[in-house]
């Protein structure tokens, strides 16, 4: 995973592809799930699966997270 140009990349079959997720990227996270989380420095907080970007709500409605972590028991 990385970000070029505002755009979001991912490393599949050896090479990078760009997706269609554009925002400023503060963090990201792989869970050990799978889902990949983005902490973006304008719109919050994202999780990424099956090639999709959902945005998700925060326990303390945090708008501009800046760090990514997962406890013991998965949670974000």
């Amino acid at each position: 995973l990385g970000q070029t140009n505002g755009a979001l990349l991912r490393w599949k079959d050896g090479v990078f592809e760009t997706t269609a997720f554009q925002q400023s990227i503060a963090s990201i996270l792989r869970a050990r799930q799978g889902d990949i989380w983005i902490a973006t420095e304008r719109d919050g907080l994202f999780r990424w699966r099956d090639g999709q970007a959902f945005p998700e709500a925060t326990e303390l409605d945090l708008k501009l997270p800046r760090a990514l972590a997962e406890d013991t028991s998965g949670s974000i």
